[in-house]
């Protein structure tokens, strides 16, 4: 420790804007907390100490570190600090900060990447120190894969603060800068969604500080409006489509306007396209709703109702899972059988959000964007076909209804490349048409435990009935959506909203355009190519005002 407490006296490190960010737990947060103190508290300089089994971690994610602060890395300059016995790692920190002592005046230390006793220990020792010592935290969900800051929103990440600071001035303009014009290409939803939230973080305010002194509790400001507005190619009227608080991220209000923003969009295309058939056009602009995650797809109806349960004792146990969200609904059947599980989507499942699905199944299972342990993912080769095939069959030159058709088609093909790159899954040679009954008859020749084929469509799920493949084993699911609007309930909820809610701005701009108007900018997202291999291609421009 002597090696590395020289270099920190030797070096020019801030009196005042120093921050100890100590990492025995969570390594994965360390670059969000940087990026939130460097915009909230203008902190320059970070001393991180670490286990060694941490400081791997930390060394993977250094490139997400904001370039004009500076580093001080225990692992890198000397060795890691912290050792298994949290007694011995608050006698180290205590030394480490009390060796600071006549260098800094005041230091900021994270308890963000802390255990519980170890932060509750550093804690207790703040009175026996001689420097003014201010304790911060920040809102990360501890699940590795989440994308830091500035690529996940603000608004799931507040800053808290125990001690005395000097207020921020207002107003709080934002330090994230996007180079504009910006296209947003598809690289999968994980990249649509770091795209939207660093331009959402980008026209809205800092200042997402709540902090705690002397008994006092001081809440941050209200958050302004962020409104989105949608408009068609050469009408100026254009239709308020979501608002959005800028500090508490999505509300009630935003998810019910997330759930009918579909129709919004269906008025004003048929508006200016009226002899478009508004049937058929409601059938193919109401799939974004499915498609974003807008709402929660449930089993609707299932054969077996029962599902049989075998225990390790010989014992039978029979679950019902009419009603159930299908993502939770999956994680319980891992969890449940125990055994592998083979999942068999219909081809209209990829039109109907099943990797949105995927996603939310992953982040209850600890891990997004990651493949579930037990669940092993079939496409077919004929749904994969027959979803390939009408993209190819326009190729973006279609126009009306038929554009329309092609976007949606084009999404469903891009929803099959996510789940093969996230989700760990597997081709099936289920070629013949219709793609209904070749997965059908696939599924019972399934090695796994047992077979769960999905679809949307009540004709394929009749069908399953009658060629009898619904069995104890192979398990036939028709999918359905709740009519209601998804859940914003605790940080998991809202942050899994946020990422809807990119989703829905991504291909909602496919569609028309979007304009997102804040106090500090006005941005607006439009078509920019249908064609290849990274479509659909989506422009960010700057409005004059």
């Amino acid at each position: 420790m002597e090696s590395f407490i020289n270099i920190l006296l030797g070096g020019k490190i801030s009196p005042d804007k120093t921050m100890l960010l100590p990492v025995d737990i969570h390594p994965f947060v360390v670059p969000t907390v940087i990026s939130r103190m460097k915009e909230e508290l203008d902190v320059k300089d970070f001393i991180i100490i670490t286990r060694r089994e941490t400081a791997e971690s930390i060394r993977n994610v250094m490139d997400g570190f904001p370039t004009d602060v500076n580093i001080y890395f225990d692992n890198l300059m000397s060795k890691s600090l912290l050792r298994d016995n949290i007694f011995e790692n608050l006698f180290l920190t205590r030394s480490l900060i009390k060796s600071l002592e006549g260098k800094l005046s005041r230091l900021y230390v994270d308890i963000s990447a802390m255990s519980g006793p170890f932060a509750a220990g550093i804690i207790e020792e703040k009175n026996r120190l001689n420097i003014d010592i201010v304790f911060t935290h920040v809102d990360i969900l501890p699940l590795p894969g989440i994308p830091p800051y500035p690529f996940s929103p603000r608004w799931v990440h507040k800053v808290y603060i125990h001690g005395k600071i000097e207020q921020a001035q207002t107003p709080y303009p934002s330090n994230q800068n996007i180079n504009l014009p910006h296209v947003i290409k598809w690289q999968g939803s994980k990249h649509v969604f770091m795209e939207i939230s660093n331009l959402l973080n980008s026209i809205t305010s800092k200042g997402l500080v709540e902090s705690f002194y002397e008994g006092q509790r001081h809440l941050p400001s209200d958050g302004d409006k962020l409104s989105i507005y949608a408009s068609t190619p050469g009408i100026e009227d254009r239709k308020l489509l979501l608002t959005i608080d800028t500090k508490a991220g999505p509300t009630e209000e935003t998810v019910a306007m997330m759930f009918d923003s579909w129709k919004i969009i269906s008025n004003m295309i048929h508006e200016q396209n009226s002899d478009v058939d508004r049937t058929l056009l409601d059938r193919v602009l109401m799939q974004i709703q499915r498609y974003t995650g807008a709402v929660d797809l449930v089993v609707k109806e299932m054969k077996p109702s029962r599902v049989e349960i075998r225990r390790e004792d010989q014992s039978r146990e029979y679950r019902e899972y009419k009603g159930w969200k299908i993502h939770s609904f999956l994680i319980d059947m891992v969890r449940q059988v125990k055994k592998p599980i083979a999942l068999l989507p219909d081809t209209n499942m990829f039109y109907q959000g099943f990797h949105v699905t995927l996603l939310k199944a992953s982040i209850k299972n600890g891990h997004p964007w990651s493949s579930i342990e037990g669940l092993r993912t079939y496409i077919p080769i004929c749904a994969e076909a027959e979803i390939n095939g009408k993209v190819a069959e326009s190729a973006g030159e279609a126009k009306g209804l038929s554009l329309y058709s092609y976007i949606m088609a084009l999404l469903a093909n891009r929803a099959i490349d996510e789940v093969k790159k996230y989700y760990g899954s597997f081709q099936i040679p289920a070629v013949s048409p219709p793609c209904e009954a070749s997965i059908a008859v696939v599924a019972q020749n399934i090695l796994e435990e047992k077979a769960i084929l999905m679809t949307a469509d009540r004709k394929a799920y009749n069908a399953w009935q009658t060629i009898n493949v619904c069995s104890d084993k192979v398990l036939c699911v028709y999918v359905g959506h709740q009519h209601k609007t998804i859940n914003i309930d605790g940080m998991f909820s809202r942050y899994y909203a946020s990422i809807v809610l990119a989703n829905l701005l991504y291909v909602s701009s496919l569609f028309v355009n979007l304009d997102m108007v804040s106090t500090q900018d006005k941005l607006r997202m439009s078509l920019e190519s249908l064609k290849g291999s990274d479509a659909p291609v989506v422009r960010v421009t700057r409005m004059l005002t």
